[in-house]
């Protein structure tokens, strides 16, 4: 006669093995829980080189050359009463070079920045009369030249616009633009200074590549 406890002991090991299924849910919740530990770190790491980009801006607006440096005071002052209320306006996307980094530091600089109040009409640009030049870099990414031509479009006839090919943000110490503008002011007339042949400007050469030093001194990954 079969022993009964041995019976027992057979159906039990026959079923299934409850511990089998609680393994299973356990690696399902340490893989749901690594998946979002993962994206968690994504969104950390995207926040971190956003932040760091905002820093790296505003050294670079701060630590300038000595002889070339802002006066950060007043350029918060211009700039937060004459830009930043607009931010929320613009319609041109952020560029590739800087992104949103500019825009960020100055609405958390100007929310506390005092300003003064600057009237609409501030903002036209009538047309004009006068013979006016006005200069942009081609591969400038903080005032491109569109820019430049919408103002001389705005401000007429009399008005020409020279584009620096390869000239970025501040061209009057590139090739002949110095020498352009000196020859613009020293012409006898409306019309002379209208027609100024600004050809010379094309003929600067493409700049030579820059690799920062930060960016030289990185690990490689």
């Amino acid at each position: 006669m079969p022993d009964a406890s041995s019976e027992r002991s057979t159906v039990g090991v026959s079923g299934p093995d409850p511990t089998a299924a609680a393994g299973v849910q356990l690696g399902a919740a340490r893989a749901q829980t690594a998946i979002a530990a993962e994206s968690v770190d994504r969104q950390q790491r995207a926040a971190e080189s956003q932040r760091a980009r905002t820093v790296a801006m505003q050294g670079a607006l701060l630590a300038s050359r000595k002889g070339i440096q802002l006066a950060m005071g007043m350029h918060f002052s211009v700039v937060c009463a004459e830009d930043a209320p607009r931010l929320d306006r613009a319609t041109d996307a952020p560029g590739a070079d800087f992104g949103a980094g500019f825009a960020q530091l100055y609405r958390r600089v100007c929310a506390q920045w005092p300003r003064g109040a600057v009237p609409a009409a501030f903002y036209d640009v009538p047309t004009s009369r006068t013979p006016t030049l006005l200069f942009s870099g081609g591969i400038d990414p903080a005032t491109p030249p569109r820019h430049g031509e919408r103002i001389a479009k705005a401000l007429g006839p009399a008005a020409q616009h020279v584009v620096v090919p390869y000239g970025g943000h501040g061209v009057l110490a590139i090739g002949c633009a110095r020498d352009l503008l000196y020859r613009f002011i020293d012409t006898a007339d409306d019309a002379a200074a209208t027609a100024i042949d600004a050809g010379c400007v094309k003929r600067v050469p493409r700049p030579g590549v820059f690799i920062p030093i930060s960016a030289a001194a990185a690990p490689e990954q």
